[in-house]
């Protein structure tokens, strides 16, 4: 997630944002919400399944299904849910410059990412990433923020290490927010759905920050995905 995206709200939904189409998710899902074979490797926290946390995103999901607009979402099961720490490579970035230096393409994601995570075997990630809720943004996105000033730094500086030693860096590495996907929009929505799903987000967010005020997450890893309904994890041990 950008935050050009989230101060231009409105016009992102509506698909009016100059250089963030809405048509980037045709790359991952079908005009029918089918997940596409959509490959890379990717730095996340995961959101244990079984945890009380998963369980309220998932009721927050839910709530989210049936208000929003029929066939304009579609939705990632719960197995899925997690914060990306850092993003790595993926189909759309093979032929651009934000590909890892020094990562040979033709390569499958499974070995790529093992050498990627050869780069980052002596680093330490934080031991836990504290955060808060900010904004349920378009009936899809849980953004969230760093609980204090401190834990901005400490982010802010995980993020900008990874990159060193993983030797990538996105255009929007510096606007980069944090975030839990819930479901990807499939096309733009008019103003009368914007105004009410942005009134109900609201709703929905005073009801979690109440509840989790506070979300901790650790044990960041790297993981592969062939779309976006499944990240495995690599086997450390293996390489």
């Amino acid at each position: 997630m950008d935050i050009r995206i989230i101060k231009n709200k409105q016009k992102f939904l509506n698909d009016k944002l100059k250089g963030y189409s809405l048509k980037g998710n045709n790359k991952k899902f079908d005009s029918k919400g089918k997940a596409l074979s959509f490959s890379g490797c990717t730095i996340i926290c995961k959101i244990p399944k079984d945890s009380k946390l998963s369980k309220k995103i998932t009721n927050i999901q839910s709530l989210l299904k049936k208000f929003n607009p029929k066939r304009k979402y579609t939705y990632l099961p719960p197995s899925s849910f997690h914060m990306t720490v850092f993003d790595c490579c993926n189909s759309s970035t093979k032929n651009t410059k934000y590909w890892p230096k020094g990562i040979n393409k033709s390569k499958n994601y499974e070995i790529i990412s093992k050498e990627l995570n050869k780069r980052i075997k002596n680093f330490n990630f934080p031991k836990k990433f504290n955060l808060k809720p900010k904004m349920l943004f378009g009936g899809y996105s849980i953004i969230l923020e760093p609980s204090s000033n401190k834990d901005k730094k400490i982010f802010k500086n995980c993020r900008d290490n990874l990159s060193k030693l993983l030797k990538i860096k996105f255009e929007n590495h510096k606007r980069y927010i944090f975030h839990i996907t819930l479901a990807y929009i499939l096309e733009k929505l008019n103003c009368s759905e914007i105004r009410n799903i942005c009134e109900y987000d609201k709703k929905l967010l005073n009801k979690f920050k109440k509840e989790y005020p506070k979300i901790t997450l650790n044990n960041p890893e790297m993981t592969t995905f062939k779309n976006m309904y499944k990240f495995k994890s690599i086997n450390l041990s293996s390489q």
